[in-house]
């Protein structure tokens, strides 16, 4: 496990923003790479602050709490593509 010291030095040498913002809300809402993969703009919810992980392990749903930090991050990187339905698209914007 990285610490907070160690993690951070990670984030900061992480210099494409399409990277850097996936690695940060992976590791604030501690979510494991398909779950974070797979986020749909539909799978947040920022009047209660969380996030519906779907199909998670063992195929079941969960709820994680969103931080302030990351919904503000998610926000910002997805300005930059606008995709209707995921939150991290693949590089052609397909689903």
């Amino acid at each position: 496990m990285l610490t907070v010291a160690e993690t951070e030095k990670v984030l900061n040498a992480v210099r494409e923003l399409r990277y850097r913002i996936f690695l940060f809300a992976l590791y604030s809402m501690g979510m494991r790479l398909g779950e974070c993969l797979s986020l749909k703009v539909s799978d947040i919810d920022s009047e209660k602050m969380q996030v519906h992980i779907r199909n998670a392990k063992g195929r079941k749903d969960r709820l994680v709490p969103l931080p302030q930090a990351t919904l503000k991050a998610l926000r910002f990187y997805w300005k930059t593509h606008r995709n209707p339905v995921m939150i991290f698209p693949n590089l052609r914007g397909a689903c």
